[in-house]
């Protein structure tokens, strides 16, 4: 029975990233609407929840992590207390559509994700994750028009939108995918299967620089000097692997560099943003900070925390954000109106309070620094880099349906190897 309900678990979980996959796909082809897509991962959720509660009918032992994980989805469903506006706070707003009930979908694929126990299934799981980005990342390819063809291809842009619909959205996938790879290749130690990481790391390092954001960029610049100081922490256990690890580090940077100086001439607004990036990091260094800094998102931080201000407690209600604003909250840039706060963290204070924001943050750096000082496996290590580099463009980005279900399975991965490698 217990072994059963583990391989159900993990087809679930399987299913679920195949669900996203499809469903990305049909979305781009008006095969699908955003409201059915996420009703499809409620109803997943809802088998996720049977699963779940299934498993601890014979075994009733909770992990830490686990109730740590119940009380941040307590405080999702307390936002419903001062919820602006009730159907958006369940089922989301209009084209987003993440409310509380996919919210919940999210944790109930956490806690069924750190309760994998298998190695081949959790590389299988990680499989998955990466073919997404790979697929994205191809098709990203023909939208900035490096690999010209007949096919019809959506969304045709300067930058890669990939199957998720926006160029920023397409940065948080392969803020995903990019370090698994990056993993593999840093820790694989047999030849033919480093070859073969390669190729794969040479593609998806393509992915992050037509995705054109600088947030990914920052996040990939932040977790290779993460892998130095991790291996500088480890270096004295096993100086010549270490070494090895080093080595093959500096080799990849080059690499990316001399892709990036490539594609840098071969799409024109990347120069332009990085130039413009250049600017506006040189005037905070002389005290002068523009509201328009990071695509208008100082403008919005600012009105998003005097906002938190009036609702600390519960917040506004999750996806409410706004409603809170009366949809008169304006981007100087580009004259949408804006729904999202363009950080991850600020977003979950003022929609679901500041306790739950605060929480939600010490839960990701306890899991961060536990798996920072210890020493990891190819696998551990490969999440924690992913884990890392989502966290990290977090803070400029927003979570979309399409890609944020798949930053809690890796985080429940992450849970799951570390645990199992310091039993």
């Amino acid at each position: 029975m217990k072994k059963g309900l583990e391989y159900i678990r993990f087809i679930m979980i399987c299913l679920t990233i195949i669900l996203i996959i499809i469903s990305s796909i049909r979305i781009t082809y008006y095969d699908m609407s955003l409201y059915d897509y996420s009703l499809s991962l409620i109803i997943n959720g809802s088998i996720h929840l049977i699963i779940y509660i299934l498993s601890k009918i014979k075994n009733f032992k909770f992990k830490k992590e686990e109730l740590f994980i119940f009380i941040l989805m307590i405080l999702s469903c307390l936002s419903l207390i001062n919820c602006y506006d009730l159907k958006t706070c369940l089922m989301g707003r209009i084209d987003r559509y993440e409310g509380l009930f996919v919210i919940l979908t999210y944790y109930l694929l956490l806690l069924n994700s750190l309760n994998v126990k298998g190695k081949k299934e959790k590389y299988i799981i990680v499989s998955l994750i990466i073919l997404y980005g790979l697929l994205n990342t191809f098709y990203g390819m023909f939208q900035v028009n490096l690999l010209k063809t007949k096919l019809d291809i959506k969304n045709i842009f300067y930058y890669a939108r990939g199957f998720v619909g926006n160029s920023m959205f397409f940065s948080s996938l392969i803020s995903l995918c990019y370090p698994l790879i990056l993993g593999f290749c840093l820790k694989e130690e047999k030849i033919k299967k480093l070859l073969f990481f390669y190729i794969l790391l040479i593609i998806l390092t393509i992915g992050v620089i037509i995705s054109g954001s600088m947030s990914l960029y920052v996040g990939v610049i932040l977790i290779y000097l993460v892998i130095i100081f991790d291996t500088i922490i480890h270096f004295k256990k096993d100086k010549f692997k270490n070494t090895f690890l080093l080595i093959n580090t500096f080799l990849i940077i080059i690499i990316t560099v001399i892709l990036f100086l490539f594609l840098s001439y071969r799409i024109t607004p990347l120069r332009e943003d990085i130039l413009e990036f250049k600017k506006e990091t040189t005037s905070i260094k002389e005290g002068e900070i523009s509201d328009n800094f990071g695509t208008g998102r100082i403008y919005i931080w600012k009105n998003t925390l005097e906002k938190i201000k009036e609702n600390y407690l519960f917040g506004v209600g999750i996806d409410n954000f706004a409603l809170a604003f009366d949809n008169s909250l304006i981007d100087g840039i580009s004259g949408f109106m804006v729904d999202k706060a363009h950080n991850e963290y600020l977003q979950i204070m003022l929609c679901e309070g500041v306790i739950k924001g605060i929480l939600y943050i010490v839960f990701l750096l306890i899991i961060f620094f536990k798996n920072l000082v210890k020493k990891k496996d190819k696998l551990t290590f490969a999440l924690f880099l992913s884990f890392t580099c989502y966290c990290i463009q977090a803070f400029f980005n927003i979570s979309i349906t399409r890609v944020f279900p798949l930053f809690f399975i890796i985080l429940g991965l992450l849970i799951s190897s570390f645990n199992t490698n310091n039993n």
